[in-house]
């Protein structure tokens, strides 16, 4: 459980010998096979959540992370988050190319529903997910979130799991995410002094422990963020979206720009439509076998009506807009994002379905 089921592991396991002084990297991983020329790595979990009540959880086993990376210098990283039912594929096209464009390094924990330290736990206590119907996602929204700050640490840190990719210990750092990773982004990025940069789609509160405004913007908000939602969007709604980005600027001046896309959808952000790592239409013949034709000609019409719209085109580009600034230390303009939107995208009609403001 937990393991990508269609990806061979051919692991190289560095560790830290007993009693060595000052090591470059302070915990075990694997380096496993790229996938795609993307870079994966499996880490040891070094953390321990607290809860509000002072009980302690200590994160055991390991977990996978994709690192896309630029052709050239990374100038700069960032840490993306996914949804609550899917993992790194879901976005792989998107982030190989706002890492390309970019110049940056996006580190992605495989941390999902399925793997072994959330199904795990929630298999040996099923009376906990009757007494609580957050408890699934709870469990989730934690392991995903400290996963991403325990990978934000090692590149603080100078890990050699990371340097090993020419990820620099004081390269600018910046949290990303969609949905539930959206939601989770201001949390983490509220725990390191060093993220001033949260770009986010569809942001998704998720459960109370992980609130993006009360755990997030209020303890402290970052200089530069931008979160994206679709019009249309029935899970993350423009104005539970805007409400965060509002707080933002409360707490700090024009440090917030939202952008409201007209008719965008809660799926338009991904590349591909799949649940937990299985793309929709593998389900599809899994279940129903070859007699679904239709219904996978149906879906595939479906899709190209989804992702034919601008909205997964255009928040690219916005993103690779964010991450640059990001990189070069710059702050991020609505006004500036804009043009860049225009300039860059081919359809004029998708962008005039993109309102970018400071609110």
């Amino acid at each position: 459980i937990g393991s990508d089921a269609f990806s061979p592991l051919t692991p190289s396991q560095i560790t830290r010998k007993p009693g060595a002084a000052a090591p470059l990297s302070a915990t075990n991983f694997d380096v496993l096979s790229d996938r795609g020329g993307v870079k994966r790595r499996r880490i040891e979990r070094e953390w321990t959540y607290t809860e509000d009540d002072g009980t302690e959880y200590e994160g055991k086993g390991k977990f996978e992370t994709y690192v896309f990376l630029p052709e050239g210098e990374v100038k700069g990283c960032a840490v993306f988050m996914h949804g609550f039912s899917q993992y790194t594929l879901a976005y792989r096209e998107t982030l190989l190319r706002v890492a390309k464009k970019a110049n940056i390094a996006i580190i992605s924990p495989e941390t999902g529903i399925t793997s072994g330290i959330v199904l795990g736990e929630l298999l040996s206590k099923p009376l906990e997910l009757i007494k609580d119907r957050n408890r699934a996602q709870f469990v989730l929204q934690r392991a995903l979130s400290e996963d991403a700050k325990q990978c934000i640490r090692m590149v603080m840190d100078g890990e050699e799991v990371f340097k090993d990719l020419k990820i620099k210990k004081n390269t600018p750092l910046g949290v990303c995410g969609h949905s539930m990773g959206g939601g989770l982004s201001f949390p983490v990025a509220a725990e390191f002094q060093r993220i001033n940069y949260v770009f986010t789609m569809a942001p998704a509160a998720g459960v109370p422990q992980f609130d993006p405004i009360s755990n997030g913007v209020e303890k402290r908000t970052v200089a530069n963020s931008m979160l994206l939602a679709g019009s249309c969007d029935l899970i993350a709604r423009p104005t539970n979206v805007m409400e965060i980005s509002q707080k933002s600027n409360e707490k700090k001046k024009n440090s917030s720009t939202f952008v409201e896309i007209k008719g965008g959808l809660h799926t338009g952000f991904e590349d591909e439509l799949v649940i937990t790592r299985i793309p929709l239409d593998r389900i599809i013949v899994l279940v129903f076998g070859f007699n679904a034709i239709l219904d996978l000609i149906a879906l595939a019409f479906a899709g190209f009506l989804r992702t034919n719209t601008g909205q997964l085109e255009g928040s690219e580009l916005l993103m690779e807009f964010f991450f640059d600034k990001m990189a070069n230390g710059r702050k991020v303009d609505p006004n500036a994002a804009d043009i860049y939107l225009k300039d860059n995208l081919d359809n004029l009609k998708w962008y005039n379905k993109f309102n970018i403001t400071n609110v």
